[in-house]
């Protein structure tokens, strides 16, 4: 992942400087699949877990927690 001053700076040398890709590619030391991303300013994808986060097991202790939560009658 690139930082935003990277992307701020592959952005000027393409619109300002007129540089091509392939030369910032190799000047920046980024993948032409990078320097495509920045220069069509495309937001940078969030984390996302692949699969679910599973639930703690309580096991013997269920019942305990259960009791604890409910609603005393006094």
């Amino acid at each position: 992942m690139i930082t935003v001053e990277d992307r701020e700076s592959i952005r000027r040398a393409y619109y300002l400087d007129h540089k091509s890709k392939r030369q910032i590619a190799h000047e920046q030391g980024h993948s032409r699949k990078t320097i495509d991303k920045a220069v069509d300013n495309l937001p940078p994808r969030p984390y996302q877990r692949s699969t679910a986060k599973p639930a703690p097991i309580f096991g013997p202790f269920q019942a305990r927690a259960d009791e604890l939560l409910r609603p005393s009658a006094t």
